[in-house]
């Protein structure tokens, strides 16, 4: 069985009147599938989206840790905040952080490259919703040492899977 986290980010409009609306609301939120440890917990320090053919507009927001198992039944709010209508192509996240236990067991998950950039084209319209879903999958993110060395590295994989409006 595929072990696969899913992360979704959802953009929805600000409720405001819809001709006076300046900005759309753009949330993350993320849903874990199965996988087997008792927790996986990543701290996202940043979002960011790009515009079309512009430049990375940080989302307001704390880092933020959230445990990737507890998700399993349901999806918590990552980071929320304001966006300009218009056209994005991206999404950036910066991991600060990650740790997993299992077994009863934790330990610190390395992470080498913890800038992630996913190519996912949408569009924030005012007055209307825009859910984004990526895919993280565990399988190819998580790499661990020697049974019983409590070392690992996560190399965070995620995939733009759709847009829906």
């Amino acid at each position: 069985m595929k072990k696969s986290v899913f992360l979704s980010v959802f953009a929805a409009a600000l409720f405001a009147s819809c001709a006076q609306a300046p900005q759309g609301n753009f949330r993350v939120f993320l849903k874990e599938g199965a996988f087997r440890a008792d927790s996986i917990r990543l701290a996202i320090g940043e979002v960011a989206v790009r515009r079309a053919g512009g430049s990375w507009v940080t989302v307001p927001g704390d880092t933020r840790t959230v445990d990737l198992v507890r998700l399993a039944a349901r999806h918590e709010d990552l980071v929320a905040g304001d966006l300009a209508p218009g056209s994005y192509s991206g999404i950036h996240l910066l991991i600060t952080g990650a740790q997993m236990t299992v077994g009863g067991r934790t330990f610190d998950l390395s992470v080498p490259n913890a800038e992630i950039r996913i190519q996912a084209p949408f569009t924030i319209v005012r007055g209307r919703a825009t859910d984004i879903i990526l895919d993280f999958d565990a399988d190819e993110s998580l790499v661990f040492g020697p049974p019983g060395s409590g070392e690992g590295v996560l190399r965070p994989v995620f995939s733009f899977v759709s847009v829906y409006y």
